[in-house]
């Protein structure tokens, strides 16, 4: 029995055989492209929650400046503190129940950073003008440790949401981040030296670069370091699983919020600097 005649014999068999294959392949490449763009939306979802919390974060930094000058300079006006205490919370109460989407490592720093936030803007809600006054050092206090964790977790959303973009989007965008890191800085050492007057850390100047206006070599030596291992992460997160991602920032925030901390007269947190040394293994050396 020659080929043809086997193949004339089982002709139904061997149709049916190769439209069930081709059944089988056709599910298997839909489900496989099914399942990477569902990946790849939950991913820029992911990205977009991770830039509206660093957005909303940022900006209640910039009202945590403004109502700590009020308080210092100009002895916490009424009126004056009521236009700065309205703080953000419209994107995390929105998404508080997605949170979880940031990973343990991550969506405890913010669900902390908001508790603090929600504190102080309570406290403003229903505060007496004398109470401010008699309790004035101890608000400031309050207020610029509040605005360091703000700002920490600001930068730290931002990078995320890069690297949920994906590695063409990190490779398109880091001078980009970098110069939107610098900036931050800058106006958070602006800050800084309007609050510090009698040993300005920072004097902005524009024909120098911002590592060039810091004051204090040994602060400048701390914020170059800082820039060389935001380079050094940005490299090593781009192939990472997200787990392994978020444990990083986790471990860099850590070390962004005492760099910061060092620009105030605020007192080192002993759990900060605990927390400093044993999430260090994370970060690339």
């Amino acid at each position: 029995m020659d080929i043809i005649s086997v193949i004339d014999n089982y002709k139904a068999v061997l149709g049916a055989l190769s439209i069930a294959i081709a059944t089988v392949i056709a599910v298997f490449i839909n489900l496989n492209h099914s399942r990477r763009t569902e990946y790849r939306l939950k991913k820029e979802q992911n990205a977009t929650f991770s830039s509206a919390i660093a957005a909303e974060l940022i900006d209640n930094v910039h009202n945590l400046m403004a109502i700590h000058y009020e308080i210092a300079e100009k002895g916490a006006r009424v009126q004056r503190i009521n236009q700065f205490k309205e703080f953000n919370l419209l994107v995390y109460q929105n998404l508080l129940t997605e949170i979880g989407r940031l990973g343990p490592a991550l969506s405890f720093m913010i669900v902390d950073i908001y508790g603090d936030i929600q504190k102080i803007k309570k406290y403003l809600e229903y505060y007496i003008k004398d109470d401010v006054l008699g309790q004035k050092q101890e608000i400031l206090l309050d207020v610029q440790s509040v605005l360091a964790k703000a700002l920490t977790g600001s930068i730290i959303m931002a990078f995320y949401a890069d690297y949920m973009l994906g590695t063409k989007w990190m490779d398109s965008t880091t001078e980009q981040r970098m110069l939107w890191l610098e900036n931050t800085l800058d106006d958070f050492c602006s800050y800084v030296s309007r609050t510090e007057t009698e040993n300005p850390v920072y004097i902005s100047n524009p024909s120098v670069s911002f590592i060039q206006s810091l004051q204090d070599e040994e602060q400048k030596q701390k914020i170059i370091q800082l820039f060389e291992l935001v380079e050094k992460i940005q490299k090593k997160i781009r192939k990472k699983h997200a787990w392994e991602v978020q444990l990083i920032l986790r471990a860099f925030s850590y070390k962004m919020h005492n760099t910061i901390i060092d620009f105030l007269d605020i007192e080192p947190d002993t759990y900060m600097l605990k927390a400093e040394r044993e999430y260090r293994e994370f970060l690339p050396q």
